[in-house]
């Protein structure tokens, strides 16, 4: 039986009773996403948290004739599908001194494409009623019947449980509303799942606790991720000023002994008919928190966890995108899970490099890069609270091992003003070790949102390279070779490996322009041609080949990657290719938002360098740096070929592969460049992350293009790069 109640408590302390009403938090019910029905809102002066509450509804009763024949009873179905936990989905979040809203708001059928749902992925199986049909618990959703492994999409809910609706007044003028749902136990398994949202005054944060407790019989095992739709553009999607970062453990620091924290912004791209989609493992994760943002104002909002999420899945579309912080869950009989989640907005930071669960941070060291100059120093903070009077507390450590401390004031700050603080003892004494944490007297909630104090490693700005390639592709031409299928529209329609490259070589200043392989080199391009690329290579008419080395024996640029039809290059001595010998593909990628995800990388081949090159400048590698790649080609260079990346391969994973990935050349005036590997890595076409969101992806192709094209562009090509 299913029932849906509301409670109202109020716990209202002394230090509530003199709160003005204009610094309360205001709970109301309005319908906040047009379903005809009234929806919970959370706001302060700060923020608006519009929350769904998924109302479930009655299970259908069954007629007494289809229980004589033991028909299965007609579908309960959610109003929000049976996929995501419904009551408590946070549909939109607005920074209210910007207007900013954050999330994407779409709709169609039973799929809501909007706000921050959340997902208890692996159902627990519960009793097999026929041969591979399942009832099975779907936590957040209720017992469920599926099939095989009871994945989302072969799900029919069969009974929703108990949902409670509590709304708390928790004194000083801070709200809360709690979701709660009880599945009683059947056949052994049952559970109640509580999500408690709470919101104070003076603050852009809410913090989101949530409790699992395993009320049946037998142990059970699941995965929860949170799925957020980001939309910060302003309207509702994003674009090339919209950012994310996750904070990924970096090479160690000469001096200090420590890894570097690499909080490096991500763009979100829009490859043209291409995505990402993939794991990053938790074992190379710096910490339990991500942000997005936009150069729109410096916004950033934070996503934080206590713990350091065992992976994350990442992916992109034409909509939206999304960060998923996974946790493992292995319940007990009567074992409890509990965890906070801290979700905070503002403005004024253009990165967000560490967080204290009070405040964000950006560090910001510039120097000229010469050695030994010093370097000037200055901490970012954003006060996720209005702060009055506050003190931030730093301590450093230094290559010498020494401990400092020092406090700095902080005053009229908050959420829409951030502060920056000099470090002016820090300005001869780097690479430190730096840990901030932000105290305001009076932060009613900060027990449960603080994390651990603000953690960065400061170190003076890289030595710009003896050897550099150009700036910017300056406009110049970048014609796109591939197996085109020709559009409506009488254009070509783009590989997801050409749409890569594409975006890629725009930002990099090229203006990339799609041709059919086969039909050649345009006669007359809108920009003089300075690069030429080939996603996959298959046998072309002579003509096209003498074009081409045409094009590179005049300076112009080429990179070939793969696949390449062994026998294509038979005719013409441009390629630094002996031959091709063998083909390599690993399997299938591991089911979505399982377990399998973890040591994914392992089941996939690696790039090693071989020496330093202009092209590798700034990436990283084995260990810090995943490429992941699904499918490469055993390639045997000629004398003229330089090989400065080869393929590695993880213990375990067979064949063993240790050939060249990239081949580098020169060519009459030019350079030609062979990856034996597709643009997006192979199999599965859409797993191409390195190392978050394609931002070393997009930086190698971009190096590569610049190197190959070199000498086309203004300045020409030094020659230690070639």
């Amino acid at each position: 039986m299913t029932r849906q109640c509301r409670l109202v408590v109020w716990t209202l302390g002394l230090a509530g009773l003199g709160a003005a009403a204009a610094q309360d938090v205001v709970l109301r019910h309005e319908d906040s996403d047009g379903c005809g029905a009234a929806e919970v809102v959370l706001e302060n002066r700060l923020v608006r948290v519009d929350v769904l509450t998924g109302e479930p509804p009655p299970v259908p009763s069954q007629r007494w004739r289809d229980r004589l024949l033991r028909r299965p009873p007609p579908e309960a179905r959610p109003r929000y599908g049976t996929r995501f936990v419904g009551p408590g989905w946070i549909g939109q979040v607005t920074f209210l001194p910007t207007g900013r809203r954050w999330f994407a708001e779409t709709s169609g059928g039973r799929e809501n494409w909007q706000g921050i749902p959340e997902e208890f992925d692996e159902a627990v199986r519960v009793l097999e009623i026929t041969p591979g049909v399942w009832h099975c618990l779907k936590i957040g959703v209720g017992l469920c019947q599926g099939v095989d492994r009871c994945f989302r999409g072969s799900l029919k809910l069969i009974d929703p449980g108990v949902w409670e609706t509590i709304e708390e007044d928790l004194g000083a003028g801070g709200r809360a509303v709690t979701f709660r749902q009880t599945v009683p136990a059947r056949d052994g398994y049952g559970y109640r799942y509580e999500k408690r949202l709470i919101l104070r005054p003076g603050e852009s944060r809410l913090l989101v606790e949530r409790t699992l407790t395993n009320i049946g019989e037998k142990p059970w095992d699941t995965t929860w991720y949170t799925h957020a739709f980001w939309g910060q553009d302003g309207r509702g999607g994003y674009d090339d000023r919209c950012w994310a970062t996750v904070p990924l453990r970096g090479a160690t620091v000469p001096g200090l002994g420590e890894a570097a924290i690499d909080t490096r912004i991500c763009r979100i791209g829009k490859p043209p008919q291409a995505g990402y989609w993939g794991a990053v493992d938790g074992d190379i994760l710096a910490g339990g928190w991500y942000a997005c943002g936009t150069d729109d104002g410096a916004e950033v909002f934070l996503t934080a966890l206590a713990e350091t999420p065992a992976f994350y899945r990442m992916w992109t579309c034409p909509q939206t995108y999304s960060l998923e912080a996974f946790r493992l869950i292995s319940l007990a009989p009567g074992a409890v899970d509990h965890w906070v989640e801290t979700l905070a907005c503002g403005a004024g930071l253009e990165r967000l490099d560490a967080h204290d669960g009070n405040a964000g941070y950006q560090a910001v060291v510039s120097s000229d890069g010469a050695p030994g100059a010093s370097a000037a120093v200055s901490l970012r903070v954003l006060p996720f609270r209005e702060v009055a009077e506050g003190v931030l507390r730093l301590q450093f450590r230094g290559a010498d091992g020494r401990q400092r401390r020092e406090d700095h004031p902080i005053r009229a700050a908050g959420p829409a003003a951030a502060v920056e603080v000099p470090l002016a003892s820090l300005s001869g004494v780097l690479p430190v070790h730096l840990e901030a944490r932000l105290e305001v007297a009076g932060a009613a909630s900060d027990a449960l949102a603080m994390a651990e104090a603000a953690r960065m490693v400061l170190a003076a700005t890289a030595a710009v390279p003896a050897v550099r390639l150009p700036a910017s592709g300056g406009g110049a031409g970048a014609v796109i070779l591939g197996p085109y299928e020709r559009r409506a529209d009488d254009g070509w329609v783009p590989t997801p490996a050409a749409g890569f490259l594409s975006e890629y070589l725009a930002a990099a200043g090229f203006k990339p322009i799609f041709v059919r392989d086969r039909d050649g080199l345009p006669a007359e391009p809108a920009a003089a041609t300075a690069l030429v690329a080939c996603v996959g290579l298959r046998a072309l008419p002579a003509t096209v080949w003498r074009q081409l080395e045409d094009h590179v024996r005049a300076g112009g640029g080429l990179v070939v990657c793969g696949p390449i039809t062994p026998t294509a290059f038979e005719g013409t001595d441009l390629l630094p290719l002996r031959e091709v010998s063998s083909s390599v593909r690993v399997g299938a990628a591991p089911r979505d938002c399982t377990r399998e995800f973890l040591g994914a990388w392992s089941r996939r081949y690696q790039l090693e360098p071989l020496e330093e090159h202009p092209v590798l400048s700034g990436l990283p590698f084995l260990p810090t740096g995943r490429q992941d790649i699904g499918v490469l080609q055993i390639l045997e260079p000629t004398p003229a070929g330089r090989a400065i990346l080869r393929y590695q391969t993880p213990a375990g994973l067979q064949p063993a592969v240790s050939t060249p990935a990239l081949v580098l050349a020169a060519y009459g005036a030019g350079r030609v460049a062979v990856l034996a590997s597709p643009v997006d890595w192979g199999m599965p076409s859409n797993w191409c992350l390195w190392n978050r969101l394609g931002e070393y992806h997009r930086q190698f192709f971009q190096q590569l293009g610049l190197w190959a094209a070199e000498s086309a562009l203004p300045g020409g090509a030094t020659a230690a790069g070639q």
